[in-house]
């Protein structure tokens, strides 16, 4: 009898573990399939605790006029003033469409290249500069800029207007000519400056300057406006996609590339940064007297009367030596007969003081000055009507000094816009915050 009342315990824990193990198995189901399910609109996942971008965006729709339309089953920025505004790794970016995924264009032009021998984007010197192609001297751009990217994803792009020819996948491109065009209401659009397209016109490359659309040859030089991917998952932080408070994508910390810096009351933007330094320019141009060299397109600085003597000497005095760092600046000569960026990195030459490069951040800024890198027949490339262009030695131009200072220097105030650039701290006894 105890033997039969033994078993029977036996088989009912047997049986009551399986039924807690089968309950427990269907309360994980069930979770999981609520987290994945999607909704009916825009495949998001379902949770009441988050708010997605892409949710978000789709609050603003409009029919007419300037905003964000339905198009095609894809949402499309269109006009001229539209909160399309984002910030993401420091950067001011524009949303220019979504559907599963947010296509977004940096809302400056971020500098000037050649496009490349020919009109493939694939073989560009631009998608060298753009991404890590393991070429040396590739990925300019993400690895200062996107960083580790976890919110990116990857698209195939259209190369040509009929799509019918498209680039392998990548995270960073540029714009087709087809997304500029469906970005205009009455024949105007928020994405402004002249820059790249990726779309091709035989052999040539679509660019945009001053709002029109035109072709030009590969090898020409003109600005470039990154275009990236984002997930359609990324979450909605803050912000209204205004220029005040753009809709922000991820939190940084200190100071980023992009950010302006006030140093004795005098502004510089951040043009590159490392683990010890940010390298500077000044935020504006200054009148000049000196040509840039009687002798030489090198930029040697201990010519007299040249620019880079002056830099080095009578305008280093005039710095706080208390932040200022040696720089390794690059003074290849960049002359083929395609432009490939790469060859200004075959020179350098160590001083405080230097001048911007073709192919630094944010050349485009000003017009009418020096840059220091060299072209052929002893002449240099200077910004000209804002763009890159070759000029004669001997010729005045204005003065934009680049230099790097100490990265653990302290924040004293402002937001690092250039209305209200970061207050650097250039004192050891002033109260600061890092």
């Amino acid at each position: 009898m105890d033997l039969k009342r033994n078993d029977f315990i036996i088989i009912f824990q047997k049986a009551f573990l399986v039924i807690i193990l089968l309950l427990i198995i269907t309360l994980l189901v069930l979770h999981k399939f609520k987290k994945s399910t999607k909704a009916v609109d825009n495949q998001l996942p379902v949770d009441e605790d988050v708010v997605y971008l892409i949710s978000k965006l789709k609050e603003d729709i409009v029919s007419n006029g300037e905003g964000l339309y339905l198009d095609n089953e894809k949402y499309v920025y269109k006009g001229v003033n539209v909160n399309n505004y984002v910030k993401y790794n420091g950067i001011i970016w524009r949303i220019v469409e979504f559907d599963e995924n947010i296509t977004l264009i940096t809302d400056e032009v971020i500098t000037s290249l050649s496009y490349g021998e020919n009109n493939d984007f694939d073989e560009s010197y631009i998608k060298k500069y753009l991404s890590n192609t393991g070429d040396i001297n590739s990925g300019v751009f993400e690895n200062k800029i996107l960083g580790n990217g976890e919110a990116l994803t990857f698209k195939n792009l259209c190369l040509n207007e009929t799509c019918s020819e498209k680039s392998s996948r990548q995270k960073v491109g540029l714009l087709s000519k087809e997304q500029y065009e469906n970005s205009k209401v009455s024949d105007e659009t928020y994405i402004d400056g002249s820059f790249f397209l990726i779309t091709k016109k035989n052999n040539n490359i679509y660019y945009v300057v001053d709002g029109d659309l035109k072709d030009t040859l590969p090898n020409e030089i003109h600005g470039i406006k990154p275009i990236i991917f984002i997930k359609g998952d990324v979450l909605y932080i803050d912000g209204d996609g205004s220029i005040e408070t753009p809709y922000i994508l991820n939190k940084t910390n200190g100071i980023n590339i992009g950010d302006f810096v006030s140093i004795d009351d005098i502004t510089y933007r951040i043009i590159d940064k490392n683990n010890n330094s940010y390298k500077i320019a000044l935020d504006g141009v200054f009148d000049n007297d000196i040509v840039y060299s009687k002798y030489h397109n090198k930029f040697l600085v201990n010519e007299l009367d040249s620019v880079a003597y002056y830099l080095n000497h009578e305008y280093y005095d005039s710095l706080n030596k208390e932040i200022l760092l040696n720089t390794t600046w690059y003074n290849g000569i960049f002359e083929d007969e395609n432009h490939d960026y790469s060859n200004i990195y075959s020179d350098s030459f160590i001083s405080h003081v230097g001048l911007l490069n073709i192919g630094d951040f944010y050349i485009n800024d000003y017009t009418d000055y020096y840059l220091m890198t060299p072209s052929i027949d002893n002449e240099i490339y200077v910004i000209q009507d804002y763009n890159v262009r070759r000029s004669k030695i001997d010729k005045i131009y204005k003065i934009r000094p680049c230099f790097s200072i100490k990265r653990n220097i302290g924040i004293n105030g402002g937001n690092g816009t250039k209305n209200d650039p970061y207050i650097l701290v250039t004192s050891e006894d002033e109260n600061i915050s890092k």
